[in-house]
């Protein structure tokens, strides 16, 4: 199978079936996003080198059988965003990066900034920023709670049925 066939069957497995089949033209749907993932790995090696973690096709696959609900908040951040960096940071806290800080500021008709940092292991902090307005829309997937009364990340959430 091709890396497009196998990308669209994720994006079906874990419910993104509507960003397929609402594209135009939906034939170009699988290299369209396929584009969008091989921007994010670009990224991600740019930023912290080669390494066997990286979302690959054959990763992703891989990941449908061992940690589905990861491979879901993955590939609903991959259909969210248009930015390859905010696409990247979500693999990054998908992957155990903590979120340490989100800042948004929106100014009407304006600006708009959504600005995350995270940390891995203790290292160096990692900075995410995007001046586009659509990537609020990863916020509603990310984990927020409060642990003795103050506030935490615990991550990203995918919102998939499995069966």
């Amino acid at each position: 199978m091709h890396d497009e066939q196998q990308l669209e069957a994720l994006m079906r497995i874990t419910g993104c079936e509507q960003a397929l089949d609402s594209f135009t033209p939906r034939d170009k749907a699988p290299t369209h996003y396929l584009a969008r993932l091989s921007e994010a790995l670009t990224v991600l090696t740019e930023r912290f080198g080669v390494s066997p973690d990286l979302p690959t096709i054959q990763l992703l696959c891989e990941m449908e059988s061992n940690e589905p609900y990861k491979l879901c908040a993955f590939i609903q951040s991959l259909v969210t965003s248009r930015n390859p960096l905010m696409i990247a940071m979500a693999w990054r806290v998908i992957g155990g990066s903590r979120i340490r800080s989100v800042h948004m500021q929106f100014d009407d008709r304006e600006s708009f900034s959504l600005a995350v940092t995270a940390q891995r292991n203790g290292g160096d902090v990692e900075k995410y920023v995007s001046q586009d307005v659509n990537d609020k829309r990863l916020l509603h997937q990310m984990v927020l709670t409060s642990s003795s009364g103050k506030p935490t990340a615990f991550g990203f959430l995918g919102l998939c049925n499995f069966p």
